[in-house]
């Protein structure tokens, strides 16, 4: 039991002692604890920010540590933005995300996909929205994952678009900016339409070219528009991610659920991923 291990064995202060002082492997495996620790459990989460202060812990291996410390500190903070409270501490308090924009720009493809991931929670507190675009400047990152990351990454930085997106006109304005910019040299001489409808309902029409869909993967893109254009559809509104690791060479299965907090119906995985030493397939196809 993950909140027995807390409550009734003390395990987080070992923990953060190996995550501290431990040797580069221990530091690694402290890490992806935590990740799991705090995976589909809001009380773990919140002990974990609110009482034993580890984001500060994590953001030091996310900085100093190994590769697989790096991912693996990533992958925890991944877990612990789930939360109503901690996705907004991360923004004021401990200034998570300028170390998350350095993972999608220069991290691993398993750091990338994390770090969108967490985005896309941290995306989900409303004042979060804003600044995340405003003063980080997220969209950019986002969408060089969307044009060249791993299929699971061009999936999680979708879906924090998405949920950027949501409920805020403001940054579907941006968003809609940045692909027009992107998408308008004349000279291109063969290309597609598609609709994007803001909340007032009014078309822009876009034009995307051959060269461009080299670059990106087109149903990622058809995908992510149509999120946009229904963005005040409550059956299709915002969604999180989780990570859970099974073992020490970090197998995990990811969680991706098309609900808001106030439509929450449980945690139940869209996805069945099968490992290859840290890249992932989706079996079903989705």
């Amino acid at each position: 039991n993950k909140r027995e291990l807390i409550t009734k064995y003390g395990i987080v202060e070992p923990l953060l002692n190996l995550l501290r002082n431990g040797t580069d492997k221990s530091k690694e495996l402290s890490a992806i604890t935590i990740a799991n620790l705090a995976y589909n459990n809001d009380q773990n989460k919140r002990e974990l920010v609110a009482k034993y202060n580890i984001v500060e812990d994590l953001i030091n291996e996310m900085q100093t540590g190994s590769e697989r410390g790096k991912e693996n500190a990533i992958a925890a903070i991944r877990n612990l933005s789930y939360n109503k409270q901690n996705e907004r501490e991360f923004l004021v308090k401990y200034n998570v995300v300028e170390h998350l924009i350095e993972a999608l720009k220069d991290g691993s493809d398993e750091a990338k996909e994390n770090a969108a991931a967490a985005i896309q929670n941290l995306a989900l507190n409303h004042e979060n929205k804003r600044e995340l675009v405003v003063k980080y400047d997220v969209i950019e990152p986002l969408l060089e994952i969307l044009r060249s990351g791993t299929e699971e990454g061009r999936d999680c930085a979708a879906e924090a678009l998405q949920n950027l997106a949501y409920n805020n006109t403001q940054n579907q304005k941006e968003l809609i900016s940045y692909f027009a910019d992107m998408w308008k040299d004349e000279d291109l001489t063969q290309a597609y339409t598609l609709d994007l409808s803001q909340s007032n309902k009014k078309e822009l029409k876009i034009r995307i070219s051959n060269v461009f869909l080299i670059n990106i993967q087109f149903s990622h893109l058809k995908k992510l528009i149509q999120k946009l254009k229904s963005t005040n559809d409550d059956s299709d509104s915002e969604t999180e991610s989780e990570s859970e690791y099974h073992d020490h060479d970090d197998h995990k299965s990811n969680t991706s659920h098309s609900s808001s907090y106030t439509n929450n119906t449980g945690h139940t995985s869209n996805n069945t991923l099968s490992p290859k030493h840290g890249h992932y397939t989706n079996n079903n196809n989705n």
